[in-house]
């Protein structure tokens, strides 16, 4: 049997009905420094996927423990989701849904049923179609901020980027 991925609180607690309310929440509780664009993704699915975001922050603390992080609606070719950040820089990062996938949400969930069923998506509830990519991108910002640790401990700082980079190479 499946486990949910959501058994952070309810989502009845987390007051987030409306895009303004969902853009407040990103940049104030989530910790986003920036929300770019995000006219391109669908209203329910951004309050659903700004929902998520809050249960995972509550959780995990990865947009929190990282700099200069920012949210839009990117339209990476071969992606439905995206969280991106450099190899010196692996604490700066940016999450991106897709407006290529997230503008319908009808087709969004479709694609995404089609992907779990063909087993290219990972397993999850149906009630979890919405919010499956996000969570999933969300995995890879907590994993650059485990990165990012693993550097400073081996004496990287955020002020010399190119610390273990040989230049003249």
């Amino acid at each position: 049997r499946l486990r949910s991925i959501e058994k952070q609180p309810s989502v009845k607690m987390i007051k987030i009905n409306t895009v303004d309310e969902a853009k407040e929440a990103l940049l104030s509780r989530i910790g986003f420094k920036r929300v770019d664009s995000i006219s391109g993704i669908n209203d329910e699915l951004l309050i659903e996927n700004t929902k998520q975001l809050v249960r995972l922050e509550d959780k995990f603390g990865a947009i929190h423990k990282s700099s200069l992080t920012r949210f839009d609606d990117a339209n990476h070719a071969n992606a439905v989701a995206c969280a991106e950040s450099g190899y010196a820089t692996p604490h700066i990062q940016n999450l991106s849904l897709c407006r290529s996938h997230y503008f319908d949400k009808t087709q969004m969930l479709q694609k995404e049923k089609k992907w779990v069923d063909s087993k290219w998506s990972v397993p999850c509830l149906e009630s979890e179609l919405p919010i499956v990519s996000l969570t999933h991108e969300y995995g890879h910002m907590i994993q650059n901020n485990l990165v990012a640790q693993a550097m400073r401990e081996a004496g990287w700082d955020e002020n010399n980027y190119f610390a273990f980079m040989d230049r003249k190479a």
